[in-house]
């Protein structure tokens, strides 16, 4: 995505200095619509890690405290 973002940020750049108005629009458009979609991956990264870190367990109730495992019977 942040590929695409520069890519098309460097494509409006020249077609706007070379005078090419409807191609600069356009690329103008990919790019925002590339920032948006930038944008809204990093809040979803952020409402995942946030969530991940609210249902996580206590450090209290780590497996390694529980009680330990026997030895199956052989």
């Amino acid at each position: 995505m942040l590929v695409a973002m520069l890519v098309a940020v460097a494509l409006w750049l020249v077609l706007a200095q070379a005078g090419d108005q409807a191609g600069s629009q356009g690329a103008k458009g990919v790019a925002l619509v590339a920032l948006v979609g930038l944008i809204m991956d990093f809040v979803l990264l952020v409402v995942l890690l946030t969530l991940a870190e609210i249902t996580r367990a206590e450090a209290d109730s780590r497996p390694t405290d529980l009680a330990p495992i026997e030895d199956p019977p052989r």
